[in-house]
C-alpha cells in the first residue's frame, strides 16, 4: 500500500475536495479517511472493509480502483521466526515435572486413605449382629427454576449498497458499522434497538423477522427505534376564553 495514501490525496488536493466532501459522499468516517491518507494500516479496520474503504475513495475521485490497488499492494508481514529447541523444551520439562507431581500426591493419598480405613476395620469389635436405627433425612425442596428476564428481538440487517449505520441496543452506548454490498449483521437485545441510518435506500431491516420494507431514498438518513415506542393519549384541547 505505499504509495497510494499519497496518490489519494494529492488527486484529491488537485480536484479542490475535502475529507469532509468525501466522507459525506462515501459515508466513509473522517479518521478512516486520514489513515488512509496517511497509510497507517493499524487505525484502518481489516480485510475487505479495509478495501472496500479504498475503492470508494479511489471511485469517488475518478480513479480505477483495481488498477490503483493492483499498483500498490501490501507487503505481507515478515514471517515470525521458529522458536529455538531450548525454548521449547522448558514448558515440556516444565509440564512433565507438575505430572509427576501430581501422580505422586494421589498415590500418597490413596494409600493414605486405605491404611486409615483398614484401621478402623480392624479396630472394630466382633459381635453379634447389631441394630441399625433408620434416621430419617427429609428431602429438599427443589428451586424455582428461574424466569427469562424477557422475550429477545432479534435485528437483521441486509445491505445492497455502501451504508453507514449508528447502532443502540437498549439502553448500551451507541457503535457503529459500515456494511458492503451483500453483507448481513444480525443482533439481538431484550429491550430492542435505536438506529440511525446513513444510506435508507441501501439496506433491509428484519424486526423480530418482520420485513419493515422500504424505509427511504438512497442517501436519505434515516433514524429508526424498535420496536416503536407506544404514544401517549393527545391532550385534551383547552377552551377558547370567551370575549
Amino acid at each position: 500500500m505505499k504509495g497510494l495514501g499519497k496518490v489519494l490525496r494529492e488527486e484529491r488536493q488537485r480536484q479542490g475536495v475535502t475529507l469532509e466532501e468525501v466522507s459525506r459522499a462515501t459515508r466513509i468516517r473522517l479518521p478512516f479517511l486520514r489513515a488512509i491518507e496517511e497509510e497507517n494500516l493499524e487505525a484502518l479496520p481489516p480485510g475487505i472493509v479495509r478495501r472496500g474503504f479504498i475503492e470508494a475513495y479511489a471511485r469517488f475521485l475518478g480513479l480505477d480502483p483495481v488498477k490503483l490497488l493492483g499498483e500498490h499492494k501490501e507487503e505481507p508481514p515478515p514471517l515470525p521466526s521458529p522458536p529455538s529447541t531450548a525454548h521449547m523444551r522448558r514448558p515440556y520439562l516444565l509440564i512433565l515435572s507438575l505430572a509427576l507431581l501430581v501422580l505422586c500426591g494421589v498415590v500418597l493419598l490413596c494409600l493414605h486413605w486405605k491404611g486409615k480405613k483398614m484401621g478402623s476395620a480392624t479396630s472394630s469389635p466382633v459381635g453379634g449382629p447389631t441394630a441399625v436405627r433408620a434416621i430419617e433425612v427429609p428431602l429438599q425442596p427443589r428451586a424455582e427454576a428461574m424466569r427469562s428476564s424477557g422475550t429477545e428481538h432479534t435485528l437483521l440487517i441486509e445491505a445492497s449498497q455502501l451504508t453507514w449505520i449508528e447502532i443502540r441496543k437498549g439502553d448500551a452506548p451507541p457503535y457503529d458499522i459500515t456494511l458492503y454490498p451483500g453483507e448481513r449483521y444480525k443482533i439481538s437485545d431484550p429491550k430492542g434497538f435505536t438506529l440511525k441510518i446513513g444510506n435508507a435506500g441501501g439496506v433491509r431491516i428484519f424486526f423480530d423477522g418482520k420485513d419493515l420494507g422500504r424505509l427511504g431514498e438512497s442517501g436519505e438518513v434515516k433514524r429508526l427505534v424498535l420496536p416503536e415506542r407506544p404514544k401517549g393519549p393527545p391532550r385534551p384541547s383547552l377552551p377558547e376564553p370567551s370575549p
